[in-house]
């Protein structure tokens, strides 16, 4: 796979560049379960997007507003203070040219996944205010128009075909997110219901679902804003953070946020130990959690005693399938550095 427009990064690339969210059958099949939208979603999870005929896919653009991110100055400070990483973004005709390239889906589609995520962005910075950065809501605008829904074949070789590899995606990925040019790519999910057929099953029982073809619908929708939700927060994460920690965090953002806009979500006992090990974390630390995980906790010991919680063999028993070689080097490199 070759792309024609693939741009160049002036800026080192970080030890992870993507960061995917399996489906819940590939952290755990077990004890898995539905929750669907409420009231008048179960019509339509998304919110109503009117695309006029004969007009290209122009999906809408965050509008945040700097004011939301921490300023430097305000930021609590500390004898190491390590500076937030600097992200390089796609201008929009590269990001232009990767839809034309790549995109999958009928223009209503993708407005209706860029309408989603721009909630999801909505309320991640209404929510988390206090601890986004100045740097961070600087990129938020057009992250909907870096957002790229693509069939099977072009979602799996994209990131090598990106990266100049010939790296791939992994089959159970639905997402990916790319610190290297800000991206967002979402796997193609108009059949994401034969990924999850005994759910779909269950669904057609429930309540104010009318009949399979209505049961695969909610479910697609469900699959986009799952994977939607869970990449914006790796957009708004700290890229310099191990990624055990920001797959952590971005699983309990993705379900607390899921929850709060009623979005409906699929569970399972094994995607319960991640957020709940994360819920205890900001138990027992509080809001420094939250600074860690979107880059305003400078305090070096802080960010070090958190970390730490993070052993080898809590790492195993969060992730349980997920876990690999490469996590592990990386929690230990994290150590040696801190």
């Amino acid at each position: 796979m070759e792309l024609s427009h693939r741009p160049e990064s002036t800026t080192p690339l970080p030890s992870y560049p993507y960061y995917h969210m399996e489906t819940p059958a590939s952290i755990g099949g077990g004890n898995s379960e539905i929750t669907v939208p409420g009231g008048e979603l179960i019509e339509n999870t998304y919110p109503a997007v009117e695309t006029p005929a004969g007009t290209k896919d122009t999906p809408p653009q965050t509008d945040a507003s700097r004011e939301v991110g921490v300023p430097e100055e305000q930021r609590e400070v500390s004898e190491q203070d390590t500076p937030f990483p600097e992200i390089w973004t796609i201008d929009n005709s590269a990001a232009s040219a990767l839809h034309q390239e790549l995109s999958s889906v009928a223009p209503k589609v993708h407005a209706r996944v860029a309408a989603r995520l721009e909630q999801v962005i909505a309320h991640a910075t209404k929510t988390y205010k206090d601890y986004l950065p100045d740097e961070t809501i600087q990129r938020i605008p057009g992250l909907a128009d870096r957002t790229i829904i693509m069939d099977d074949e072009r979602f799996t070789n994209f990131f090598g075909a990106w990266y100049g590899d010939n790296g791939q995606a992994s089959p159970t990925a639905n997402g990916l997110y790319s610190s290297n040019g800000d991206i967002i790519a979402v796997r193609d999910l108009t059949d994401y219901w034969q990924q999850q057929q005994k759910m779909t099953a269950q669904l057609v029982s429930t309540p104010g679902v009318r009949d399979l073809a209505h049961a695969k619908q909610i479910m697609e929708n469900i699959g986009y804003a799952e994977t939607v939700t869970h990449e914006a927060y790796h957009h708004l994460q700290d890229p310099s953070l191990p990624t055990f920690f920001q797959e952590n965090g971005a699983y309990y953002y993705q379900q607390t946020t899921a929850e709060s806009l009623n979005f409906g979500r699929l569970d399972s006992d094994e995607r319960a130990k991640i957020t709940d090990f994360y819920k205890n974390l900001i138990d027992k630390y509080g809001d420094d959690v939250h600074k860690l995980f979107f880059g305003t906790l400078n305090n070096t010991e802080r960010r070090t005693e958190i970390l730490a919680e993070y052993t080898p063999q809590k790492i195993t028993e969060i992730f349980p399938k997920q876990v690999s070689q490469k996590v592990l080097a990386d929690l230990e490199d994290s150590s040696t550095a801190n």
